[in-house]
C-alpha cells in the first residue's frame, strides 16, 4: 500500500451519525462504491467512538462482502482510539467465523 495513493474518508466529516445501524449501511454503501474506485483507502477514525452496531453494519458487513484478505490490503485505518480498536477486531472476528 505504500506506493499507491489511498483516498481519505474522515469519518465524522463524510458520515455526521456514528451509531446506529441505519448509518453504518448508508456509510457502507459509499465506502463500497470508494473501494471499486480507488486503489486503497484510508479510514480516519478521528479519535471518535464508534458504536457496535455502527461498526457492524459499516465495517463488518463491508469486509464479509468483499473478503478478509482484499480488505485487509485495501483498507487502513488511522486515528482509531483504543476502544474503537477493540470494537473492529472483535466484530470483524465475528464476522469471520
Amino acid at each position: 500500500m505504500n506506493t499507491m495513493t489511498c483516498f481519505k474518508v474522515v469519518f465524522p466529516e463524510v458520515f455526521p451519525q456514528l451509531a446506529s445501524r441505519e448509518a453504518g449501511e448508508e456509510a457502507r454503501r459509499f465506502l463500497r462504491k470508494k473501494m471499486k474506485e480507488h486503489e486503497c483507502l484510508v479510514f480516519d477514525l478521528a479519535n471518535k467512538n464508534l458504536t457496535p452496531s455502527f461498526v457492524d453494519s459499516s465495517l463488518a458487513v463491508l469486509m464479509s462482502e468483499v473478503g478478509y484478505d482484499v480488505f485487509k490490503q485495501k483498507v487502513k485505518f488511522d486515528n482509531a482510539n483504543e476502544t474503537t480498536k477493540i470494537l473492529i477486531k472483535k466484530t470483524f472476528s465475528e464476522r469471520k467465523k
